[in-house]
């Protein structure tokens, strides 16, 4: 006789403020994740516009896989992201970004938003 066993859980959810002093290296953010997560989605919104010369973008990373990659944070409204999900069995760290060219920003804000899981990690399992 087998067992169907469920682990329910709620999202676990980073939710990362990126604003002008988030621009260039050694101003990212990151994040830890734990042992057994899985990333089941990214998102990045731009609410306000960021107002470099050049380009402004965004960029969520892993070191290995980009969720968002160089994205374009000139404009208001939701960006692309993709390749989730993606499992860390050992965990893992984001790495959220802007960089920029030409004349520097003074204004502009994006969320970035990273949802997780953790396998096991629910407060009811079913069997």
């Amino acid at each position: 006789m087998s067992k169907t066993q469920s682990d329910t859980q709620f999202g676990r959810k980073v939710v990362i403020d990126l604003g002008v002093k988030n621009i260039g290296a050694g101003n990212e953010i990151t994040v830890k994740l734990p042992q057994g997560a899985i990333i089941t989605a990214v998102a990045l919104l731009t609410v306000v516009a960021f107002n470099s010369g050049t380009t402004a973008t965004a960029t969520i990373s892993d070191g290995t896989t980009k969720f968002a990659d160089a994205v374009d944070v000139k404009s208001i409204g939701s960006e692309t992201t993709d390749k989730a999900p993606k499992h860390y069995a050992e965990g893992g760290t984001l790495t959220f970004s802007l960089a920029q060219t030409g004349t520097g920003a003074t204004a502009g804000r994006a969320l970035a938003i990273a949802e997780y899981v953790v396998v096991g990690g629910g407060d009811e399992i079913y069997g």
